[in-house]
Formats: structure tokens, C-alpha cells, sequence
């Protein structure tokens, strides 16, 4: 398929491609609260050569509140999630985060108000404990810090059933961990990552 190109080089070049999404020459760290409220207003966006996958979309979050966005695959949740942290730019309209449009946030300011949760769990490495499992994202975390965000990810009541408790090792990709545990455990990641430290 690719005659006369080795597979690794082709790897390398992938690897040393410039994203086109820059911090803009007036990004300037912005002061935020410790709750950010959200605005997407009239936002169009299509991928490459694609349909345009949101139309007039128009999102508000107010600080504190839970949204859900639900509905069939493809109809752009995980668009949504890639706009606001600037994975890619919208071809029209607005996202404001703290009263800020997202193009004008540093991008490692912006992207590090964010945290995801993927369905198929955290991330698990072999013979890690589940302490190290748990502060992934953020290692400087405190051992309180990672017991209160298994708390509020509803995981710490399994840990300490556990025979070694929060020493407990994780097999390769969380095969020791039920399916509700790997994504509580990937919750309690998340809670940490963002250093989120409120009682749940």
C-alpha cells in the first residue's frame, strides 16, 4: 500500500504534524471562578469534506447546573466536547467559557478545565496500584485528595473491600475491575485530573 515508505516513517511524519489549532497572539491566562458557565451560540460546524454536523447550535450552561446531552451516535456530542476545548474550530458562531471566548484562552489554560470520562473506563496499567491508577492524571495529588474523589465517584466502599485496599495492583487495562468499576475508577481520575477538591 505504501511502496517504497516504511511503516515507522510514516508513523514519525504523523507524529510531527502541526495542529492548526495555535493559541492566538493576544492569549492571555484567563481569571476564572472556580464554577464556569458555558455558551455555544449559533455555532456551525462540519469536519473535512464532510456535512455539516451542527447547524444553529446554541448551548448555556449556567455555573453549578448539570446538562446531559443525550440522543442517537453521530449527531455530534462528542463534537461538542472537542469544540469547547478547541480540538477544533467552529466554521461559525460563538463558545464562551467563563464569559471568555474559548479563542481567545490559552489552549493549556482551557484544555485543563476539562476532564473526560470515556465508556470503556480509565486509564490502567499493570501492576499499578489503584492509588497511582487514580492520581494518573495529576501525581503530585494527596492520598486524601484521591480517597475523596473515589468517594464521590462512589468506587472507595469497593476499594477497601479489596485485599490491599488503595495498594491493591490493576491488571492490564483494569481486567481485575468490573465494567461499573473501571468507569467509576475513570470518574475518580477525572475528579482528580481537574483538582476538583468539593465534598461530593
Amino acid at each position: 500500500m505504501y511502496e517504497g515508505i516504511e511503516p515507522t516513517r510514516i508513523f514519525i511524519n504523523f507524529l510531527d504534524q502541526k495542529s492548526s489549532i495555535t493559541d492566538a497572539p493576544d492569549a492571555r491566562p484567563v481569571p476564572v471562578a472556580e464554577r464556569l458557565g458555558i455558551e455555544m451560540v449559533n455555532i456551525h460546524f462540519s469536519y473535512r469534506h464532510g456535512k455539516e454536523v451542527l447547524r444553529g447550535f446554541n448551548l448555556s450552561v449556567k455555573p453549578g447546573s448539570t446538562v446531559g446531552i443525550v440522543g442517537r451516535s453521530g449527531i455530534g456530542k462528542t463534537t461538542i466536547r472537542q469544540l469547547l476545548c478547541r480540538m477544533f474550530d467552529a466554521q461559525q458562531g460563538h463558545i464562551l467559557i467563563s464569559g471568555s471566548d474559548v479563542r481567545h484562552w490559552p489552549l493549556e489554560q482551557l484544555r485543563g478545565v476539562f476532564s473526560s470520562v470515556s465508556q470503556e473506563g480509565g486509564v490502567f496499567f499493570s501492576r499499578t496500584s489503584i492509588t497511582d491508577t487514580i492520581r494518573f492524571g495529576r501525581p503530585e495529588a494527596t492520598f486524601r485528595e484521591v480517597v475523596e474523589a473515589a468517594r464521590c465517584a462512589c468506587i472507595h466502599d469497593d476499594i477497601v473491600r479489596m485485599p490491599e485496599k488503595y495498594r491493591t495492583r490493576i491488571g492490564q487495562r483494569g481486567v481485575t475491575l468490573s465494567k461499573g468499576q473501571q468507569q467509576r475508577m475513570a470518574l475518580a481520575q477525572a475528579l482528580v485530573a481537574l483538582g476538583k477538591r468539593e465534598r461530593c
